[in-house]
C-alpha cells in the first residue's frame, strides 16, 4: 500500500495516470492536501509506513521541519527510513527528531538523506 500526498492539482493528476497505466491503483491512495495535514490525518489514523520519501522544495531548506514533523505524527514504524531528497547546499543533521542518519547519496545538485527511525 503506497500514500501519496501532494496539494498540486497536476501533480495529483500525473500521479493517478501512473498508478492506473502500472496497474497498482487499487493500491495507492492519493491525499490532496497539505503535507502537515496529511501527516496529522495519518497519525491520528494510527498508520504507520516503514519507507517515508519526502521530496520538499529545495528552496525550502526544510530537512529538519520534515524529520520533526514525521516524529510529531508518528507514522513512520520503529525502524523504518525516511529518505529526504534535497539541495546539495543544504546540510542535513547527522541526527534530529529521533532520526539517525546511516547515508548520504549526491546526484548532482541533489543530496539524498537516508534516515532510520529508532
Amino acid at each position: 500500500r503506497v500514500v501519496l500526498v501532494d496539494q498540486d492539482r497536476e501533480a495529483q493528476g500525473l500521479c493517478r495516470l501512473n498508478t492506473d497505466a502500472l496497474g497498482f491503483a487499487s493500491q495507492v491512495a492519493i491525499l490532496a492536501q497539505p503535507v502537515a495535514r496529511a501527516l496529522e490525518t495519518l497519525g491520528k489514523k494510527g498508520e504507520k509506513f516503514e519507507l517515508v520519501f519526502a521530496d520538499p522544495p529545495y528552496a525550502a531548506r526544510v530537512v529538519p521541519t520534515v524529520l520533526e514533523a514525521l516524529a510529531a505524527s508518528a507514522v513512520v514504524s520503529p525502524g523504518g527510513t525516511v529518505v529526504v531528497e534535497h539541495d546539495k547546499r543544504e546540510e542535513a543533521p547527522e541526527a534530529h527528531a529521533g532520526f539517525t542518519r546511516e547515508d548520504q547519496r549526491k546526484f548532482g545538485d541533489t543530496l539524498v538523506s537516508f534516515y532510520r527511525a529508532p
